[in-house]
C-alpha cells in the first residue's frame, strides 16, 4: 500500500496537491489504500476520503464523517450493520489518541468544497467525538472532524485558507498545527512506555476502541506555567488521577511518592519508566498542589467561628 503508516502531513504534498485518481493518492502515500475510504486500523486512522458513497455532512472547517461498511459493493445499497473495526476503529482510536487525519475530497462528494475533477487533500483533521446513529434501518458510525491548521478548500491556484477565516461556531485551538501534531505524539509515545496503565495506581481502561489512558503535562503548557512540551514532563494517569494531579489534589515528593495533600500521607508510590526531570515535580508540588500542612491543621471550629465572624 505504498509508503510506511504516517499521521499528519506527507512531505512534499501540501493541502491543495491535486490527483487525478485515488492511484495517485496511494503512490504519494497521502490515501495508501485506493480500495477504500478510510485508512487505519486498531492503531488509528491516518486519511479519509470523501467520495459520495455516504452522505457526509460538510462544512468545511466541519464535517461529520460516515464510517465504512454495511454497503453491498455491487449494488451500493444498505445490507448491514456497520461495526467497529478496520478504519471505523481507527477513527475512534484517534479520539483518544487527538492524532490527526489528512482529508481527501473527491468530485464526487456531494460538497461545495470538493474538486471540480479528481482528489485533491484539503488538510489536517481532528477527530473529535465518534458515535451511532441510524441509516436506512442500519447501525452507522458518525465522526466529528474539526480543522486546524491551513486547508484548501477552493479552486483558487495557491489559495490556502487559515482556520480563522472560515465561518463556524467551534472554538479554534490557536497554536500551529505542527506543535499540535508533535504534542499529540509525545502523549501517545508515553503511554505506549506504560501499555496504557496509570503510574500512579497501574490501573488499565479498556474500552470498545482498546487501551485507554490520558498524558497529564507535569507543568503546565502555556501561561501561567509555561512548562515545556517534552516527554520529561509528561506522566500517563488515569482519568481520576489525571484529575487529582491536574486539581492539586495529589502531588509527587522525592521523585516517586504520590501524596494524597489532604492529609499529608503517601499513597503511592509512583512507577517510572522513563527519565522524568524532577524540577518539573517539584514546580507542581510548589506551585499547583496545596502544601498538606494547610490541610492537616484545618480547625474546623476556628473556620465555623471565623466565617460567622471574619473580623475574628
Amino acid at each position: 500500500m505504498g509508503r510506511k503508516r504516517t499521521f499528519g502531513e506527507i512531505d512534499g504534498f501540501p493541502p491543495g496537491t491535486t490527483f487525478v485518481n485515488r492511484d495517485e493518492a496511494n503512490k504519494a502515500g497521502v490515501h495508501r489504500n485506493p480500495q477504500t475510504g478510510i485508512v487505519g486500523g486498531k492503531d488509528g486512522a491516518e486519511s479519509v476520503v470523501l467520495a459520495g458513497g455516504y452522505t457526509d455532512q460538510d462544512d468545511g472547517d466541519v464535517i461529520v464523517y460516515t464510517g465504512e461498511g454495511g454497503r453491498n459493493s455491487n449494488t451500493g445499497k444498505r445490507n448491514g450493520d456497520q461495526e467497529l473495526v478496520r478504519g471505523n476503529l481507527g477513527l475512534r482510536r484517534n479520539v483518544d489518541t487527538e492524532m490527526p487525519v489528512r482529508v481527501i475530497r473527491g468530485a464526487k462528494a456531494d460538497t461545495p468544497y470538493s474538486p471540480k475533477q479528481g482528489y485533491r487533500y484539503s488538510g489536517l483533521y481532528r477527530v473529535t467525538a465518534a458515535w451511532r446513529d441510524t441509516n436506512e434501518g442500519w447501525l452507522t458510525w458518525r465522526f466529528r472532524l474539526e480543522a486546524f491548521g491551513e486547508l484548501r478548500l477552493d479552486e483558487r491556484p495557491g489559495a490556502l485558507v487559515p482556520v480563522k477565516e472560515i465561518n463556524s461556531p467551534v472554538r479554534r485551538i490557536e497554536r500551529k498545527y505542527l506543535a499540535q501534531l508533535r504534542e499529540a505524539k509525545l502523549a501517545q509515545k508515553v503511554k505506549e512506555i506504560y501499555d496504557f496503565k496509570c503510574q500512579i495506581c497501574v490501573t488499565q481502561l479498556v474500552t470498545p476502541a482498546g487501551k485507554y489512558a490520558e498524558a497529564a503535562h507535569i507543568r503546565g503548557l502555556g501561561e501561567p506555567h509555561n512548562g515545556p512540551d517534552e516527554l520529561d514532563n509528561l506522566l500517563c494517569l488515569c482519568p481520576n488521577h489525571h484529575v487529582l494531579f491536574d486539581r492539586g489534589a495529589i502531588s509527587i515528593r522525592n521523585g516517586r511518592d504520590v501524596i494524597d495533600v489532604a492529609t499529608g500521607s503517601q499513597i503511592y508510590t509512583l512507577k517510572i519508566e522513563h527519565e522524568i526531570d524532577i524540577r518539573h515535580l517539584d514546580y507542581h508540588a510548589k506551585h499547583v498542589s496545596y502544601p498538606a500542612e494547610s490541610w492537616i491543621h484545618y480547625d474546623a471550629n476556628k473556620a465555623r467561628s471565623l466565617a460567622q465572624d471574619p473580623a475574628g
